[in-house]
């Protein structure tokens, strides 16, 4: 049984992007945040018009992405086209190459979908994810919310019903698709996640991720998740701080700082 699209569907919520355009006027913060998200929205509500992403490795996901690809692609060029304030330049300027990095890849997973070549498309989608998720920080982190778009009601139609969701080292766990979908909705805002590594096998997915955050973490995450159908129905997560921890005394020869 193949895993399902986890990082295309990503592609689809993070419509992320920036704008260092050559305009003749640049806008103040406040009115370049109002006029980024109102085209972001634009693009999201697009997004969502285009319904919940079919299945991997079919005719109908490649157009799917297709679609998502031109919606992206015209954001950009119009987000392109603002000025953002000086100050604003230097936190921003890595957005547009960022999500570039990412939108080059829709072509290809299209194409991997198509023709039904399983490793291509999660190696297309791999390197997507990582240009994306630098693109999502960068515009949260400034405020555009609407461009860093985390869309939880489009991440629900990914997970199962009775899903239940394992932290072994905290010993707890979250039961239920609600519960997982509102508990990550309403974490403090201003996180995002760098994809290290995904890697799947039969109904098992994992993923390796770096979540920074301005005030909570940085955490890095190890996921275990498994796919029945189209849906998420588990996982077992051990999360842990990123922090430099000295090494006793008696061991310290061995090892040496990251």
């Amino acid at each position: 049984m193949k895993t399902p699209a986890i990082a295309p569907v990503v592609l689809a919520a993070l419509v992320a992007a920036g704008g260092c355009g050559d305009s003749e006027r640049a806008l103040s913060r406040h009115d370049f945040v109002r006029e980024a998200n109102a085209i972001c929205g634009e693009a999201n509500e697009r997004v969502r018009a285009l319904g919940p992403e079919p299945p991997i490795l079919t005719d109908e996901q490649a157009d799917w992405i297709e679609q998502l690809t031109k919606i992206d692609r015209t954001a950009t060029e119009r987000l392109d086209l603002l000025q953002p304030p000086d100050a604003g330049k230097r936190p921003i300027a890595s957005m547009p190459s960022a999500f570039e990095g990412g939108l080059g890849k829709g072509d290809e997973i299209a194409r991997a979908s198509r023709a039904g070549d399983d490793a291509a498309f999660r190696s297309s989608v791999e390197e997507a994810l990582k240009s994306l998720t630098q693109a999502q920080a960068s515009a949260a982190a400034y405020g555009l919310s609407e461009c860093a778009r985390l869309d939880w009601d489009a991440v629900a139609e990914l997970i199962a019903e009775d899903f239940v969701l394992e932290w072994p080292n905290a010993r707890v766990r979250i039961r239920g698709r609600t519960n997982f979908v509102e508990f990550n909705r309403r974490y403090p805002e201003g996180w995002s996640i760098e994809v290290l590594r995904i890697v799947a096998q039969g109904n098992t997915a994992v993923s390796e991720v770096h979540v920074p955050h301005p005030t909570v973490g940085p955490y890095y995450a190890l996921s275990f998740f498994t796919v029945e159908g189209d849906r998420l129905t588990s996982g077992r997560e051990y999360w842990v701080e990123e922090r430099y921890e000295e090494p006793a005394a008696d061991r310290a020869r061995w090892f040496e700082p990251m």
